[in-house]
């Protein structure tokens, strides 16, 4: 029994003994000085009333709330989704508890009620404590908060599932990243790459699972990947070798692309015919003036050979009919040994000895082969100079016929050239020009560039190696 519960039940028999009192009348012997109830004796003598007994003084009070204790069923730190329980230990009357859960400093929940009890299931990773309020029933207070619990993953120690590259196979040049897929702890990775076996790279600490890579040069790579969780545990593991090899070179452009044609094409200035000879009468088609027109061959620079672009109609028209542009800068792009001999053996060209001459207008070089068909091997390449435009070295497929040690020019019989050999009518080989009068004296050696009448000029000692060594029946191509 309380004391509250104590002192209501002293009140109140003490409040009964005192009406039963003043229902009684009361006498004091005066000899005995006892007190007796019933009715008054007629002897006696006139009596002054008397109180009640004097009730003893309510010394009692109110108990003080004391807290012994505030328990927690978990400890330290706990896993998420982990129920935990408070329970507060306290005395006092009629009390009342209010426990308050805080996350992070923050009030998330509130319960208040008569039990001394508080459970809650933590979910979120963070720090937790609950702050008890007692009150008791005079409405007194008493708080007490609790110990922190903080709520984190369970640690897993750092495990490597693979390492994984982003390609099996690769060119020199060209970039891998390799991946390390691995469990754990806030983890932290290292990586050295090998090549052919030999550490080549290690790279810093960082918290990136990947690594990039350029291949510098043909070999088999592979990674070491060096894993480290947040306690300090450190596995590794290597991925599969990758093989990396030298890119293939480059194809060349086609042969067929960088051989041009060398054809002049001139406009007609006025309405005319083309005939069927120089001087004639005879048309073979009229040409309206802006007609372009292929020339093929000339006469003295005077009348000229073409062709009618629009109907392919050939005939012979006169230099006053046309305009025929100036003559173009000489090509200087050498093709290679390979090249020369890839284009001339891909045309299935022949002769009928065992040299083979093409000669490239567009270079201003005479290249000469030795072998046959379909596998012919490059001699010489030769600096010449061909044909004008206003007067071009005829083009085509030809054959060598005779020749002669020298030559005098039909247009010029002051100048003449040495070592000719004949491949088209009036179109020969032959050296640079030389006087007539002195046939040791040059008179003009430039080659390199279009000069010529038609002619196909050659350096002296090289008109002279074409003179003895290229026999009748060799043939010739010019474009």
């Amino acid at each position: 029994m309380n004391n509250k519960k104590l002192s209501k039940i002293i009140g109140f028999v003490c409040s009964f003994l005192l009406a039963f009192s003043l229902l009684t009348p009361m006498t004091v012997n005066a000899e005995t000085d006892q007190v007796s109830s019933g009715t008054a004796s007629s002897e006696s003598t006139t009596s002054e009333p008397t109180s009640g007994p004097t009730l003893p003084e309510d010394t009692t009070k109110p108990t003080e709330i004391i807290i012994k204790s505030l328990k927690c069923d978990k400890t330290g730190t706990i896993s998420p989704n982990t129920n935990v329980t408070w329970t507060l230990d306290a005395t006092g009357e009629n009390l009342t508890y209010k426990f308050d859960l805080y996350k992070d400093s923050k009030l998330i929940s509130t319960k208040e009620s008569e039990s001394n009890i508080f459970s809650s299931i933590l979910t979120d990773i963070d720090t937790y404590y609950v702050n008890v309020t007692v009150t008791d029933a005079n409405g007194k207070t008493v708080s007490q908060k609790s110990d922190n619990i903080i709520v984190k993953k369970p640690y897993v120690p750092a495990t490597i599932k693979s390492v994984v590259g982003s390609a099996s196979s690769l060119k020199v040049g060209e970039t891998i990243k390799w991946t390390s897929n691995a469990t754990g702890d806030s983890l932290k990775y290292k990586w050295e790459i090998y090549k052919d076996n030999k550490k080549i790279y290690t790279s810093t600490e960082s918290v990136s699972n990947y690594i990039t890579y350029k291949i510098p040069q043909a070999g088999k790579y592979k990674v070491l990947s060096i894993v480290k969780d947040i306690q300090g545990t450190i596995v590794t593991k290597y991925s599969a070798e990758v093989t990396a090899v030298a890119p293939a070179p480059p194809k060349p452009p086609s042969v067929d692309k960088l051989v041009k044609s060398s054809a002049v094409y001139a406009t007609l200035t006025k309405s005319g015919k083309l005939t069927s000879s120089p001087n004639s009468s005879s048309a073979v088609v009229s040409l309206s003036k802006g007609s372009k027109v292929e020339i093929l061959s000339d006469k003295g620079g005077k009348w000229y050979n073409v062709r009618d672009t629009r109907s392919g109609k050939r005939g012979w028209i006169s230099s006053s009919y046309l305009s025929i542009p100036r003559d173009p800068a000489t090509n200087k792009n050498r093709l290679s040994k390979a090249q020369l001999e890839q284009y001339v053996n891909s045309k299935g060209f022949s002769s009928g000895t065992k040299y083979f001459i093409w000669v490239d207008i567009d270079r201003q070089l005479t290249n000469i082969f030795t072998g046959k068909k379909g596998s012919y091997s490059l001699v010489k390449s030769i600096q010449c100079a061909t044909g004008k435009n206003r007067t071009p070295t005829t083009r085509g497929t030809f054959t060598v016929s005779n020749r002669g040690a020298w030559f005098t020019a039909p247009s010029n019989p002051s100048v003449g050239a040495k070592y000719f050999v004949r491949f088209n009518g009036s179109y020969l080989f032959h050296s640079t020009l030389y006087s007539s009068s002195n046939k040791n004296k040059a008179v003009d050696s430039r080659v390199g560039v279009r000069l010529s009448s038609g002619c196909i000029r050659l350096p002296v000692n090289e008109a002279k190696w074409i003179y003895d060594n290229v026999g009748a029946g060799t043939k010739v191509f010019v474009n």
